[in-house]
């Protein structure tokens, strides 16, 4: 399974979650989860891509407790910022029921 590690302040930032409770409220909520220092590493299921984003994870925490799902509007950069390495390739899949965009309208189909 794919692992997310959130530094603890940024998440504080996201949620009147106690910090004291994520690990506990991530194993309730089907997630492994440990604290470690100053981070919170949580192993993240295939199905569940949205929750490999802080926000992603705090909002499932909030929704499970009954709060807001929505970020707070203020909500300053977080300053922190991934290189990527390598390129990133796009696939796009084919679903029944569903119309061309007009960027493929003119392509064979294969």
């Amino acid at each position: 399974m794919p692992t997310v590690t959130f530094p603890l302040a940024y998440l504080a930032r996201l949620t009147t979650i106690p910090p004291n409770q994520w690990v506990s409220q991530a194993f309730d909520y089907g997630l492994d989860a440990t604290q470690q220092g100053e981070t919170l590493t949580v192993e993240v299921t295939a199905e569940r891509p949205d929750l490999l984003a802080a926000e992603g994870f705090v909002r499932s925490l909030n929704i499970y407790n009954g709060e807001g799902r929505s970020l707070p509007a203020d909500l300053a950069p977080s300053g922190r910022t991934q290189p990527c390495a390598g390129r990133v390739h796009m696939w796009a899949g084919r679903f029944q029921g569903m119309k061309r965009s007009p960027a493929r309208a003119g392509h064979a189909r294969s």
